[in-house]
């Protein structure tokens, strides 16, 4: 599930403990961009995680002009 915000940023939800970058997350975040794609209304991609992430998966979302915010979905 993922939703466009009111400033236009594509955001992505991902419940864990820990974010690690991988071949797998690799795959995930391409097709992540690629859902931006001759899409004008959005203007930012961004990923929200409720746990930490590692340096590697921050630095590689970062490369990509990914936006990361951890630690923010709320957990019931």
């Amino acid at each position: 599930m993922c939703a466009v915000d009111a400033n236009g940023t594509l955001v992505f939800p991902l419940s864990c403990d820990y974010a690690i970058w991988s071949e797998h997350a690799a795959g995930r975040v391409a097709e992540f961009v690629a859902l931006t794609q001759g899409q004008e209304n959005i203007k930012a991609l961004a990923v929200w995680v409720d746990g930490k992430a590692s340096d590697r998966a921050k630095q590689e979302l970062k490369n990509r002009k990914i936006d990361l915010a951890t630690g923010v979905l709320d957990k019931k």
